[in-house]
């Protein structure tokens, strides 16, 4: 049996915050369009560059909260947001709580706004809890299992409740772990190496330091733009490769960003003979 959140104020709202950042980006455009090269082009360019994967994160969470349901059997139940799935097993819950019992102020770190609620917080006496709402907590219920709980907002709570205590009463025919199911590539041990983080940064941010450097100090000389824009290209396809050989050849990753950053100041020296 599929339940379904209240969505449409969610969606509204995401789909606003999208369209509100493209008409930004649109702006900026016009801008730069009929710009000379400066400092503050410069600035503007990267905020539109900036904007691409902020949009495309803000698609995923309205895509995410567009299919955002929960699927109750008597095995478990099954929470699935964007790409991936959290399941519970039936035996493994302990109660359902209704948020407007908790009584107190509940902070999530994660993604809010009207209509929408994704993320973790702590919640006293039930502990880590993980929300995939649409409501208010007060119009939540919380899924209490012995290590984590989750939150989520069926349109009918009542109807919800009614079904899972036929489906817990009945008993479950399979015993399934308790399992979260994600793309692959979101297990990457890339994502919790802050090593790998460094080095991408440094690389990215010795080569937009040459781009200012030069709106900033040469702006008429467009020829000298040129470095910087292949020592990007080359940044771009070290760090994919990089990237790619992670999880298998680490240090032959780490070996490939700092050759990377070492080519970017290369590219400053080249510059800085021509200019000079």
């Amino acid at each position: 049996m599929v339940f379904k959140p209240r969505r449409s104020i969610g969606v509204l709202v995401g789909i606003a915050i999208i369209l509100s950042l493209l008409a930004l980006d649109g702006m900026l455009l016009s801008y730069l369009r009929q710009s000379q090269i400066s400092p503050i082009f410069f600035i503007f360019a990267l905020l539109a560059v900036l904007s691409l994967p902020l949009l495309a994160l803000l698609g995923y969470l309205v895509y995410g909260l567009f299919n955002l349901r929960y699927r109750l059997h008597r095995d478990a139940l099954t929470i699935v947001w964007g790409a991936t799935q959290q399941i519970i097993p039936m035996g493994s819950i302990r109660e359902v709580v209704r948020g407007e019992d908790l009584g107190e102020e509940i902070k999530v770190r994660g993604v809010s706004w009207p209509g929408y609620l994704v993320g973790r917080g702590q919640i006293e006496g039930i502990g880590c809890t993980r929300f995939y709402a649409t409501e208010p907590v007060a119009g939540q219920l919380l899924v209490v299992t012995p290590t984590v709980a989750y939150s989520i907002s069926p349109a009918d709570p009542d109807g919800f409740l009614d079904a899972f205590e036929i489906r817990q009463h009945m008993g479950p025919i399979r015993l399934l772990p308790h399992e979260h199911r994600q793309p692959g590539f979101l297990s990457w041990p890339i994502w919790r190496d802050r090593l790998a983080h460094l080095l991408l940064a440094l690389g990215l941010g010795v080569n937009l330091i040459l781009f200012a450097y030069l709106c900033w100090r040469y702006p008429s000389r467009a020829e000298i733009f040129k470095l910087p824009a292949i020592g990007l290209v080359a940044l771009i396809a070290n760090s994919n490769l990089g990237i790619l050989i992670h999880s298998r050849q680490r240090l032959g990753a780490y070996l490939l960003w700092g050759g990377t950053i070492a080519v970017q100041l290369l590219f400053w020296l080249a510059a800085l003979n021509i200019i000079g």
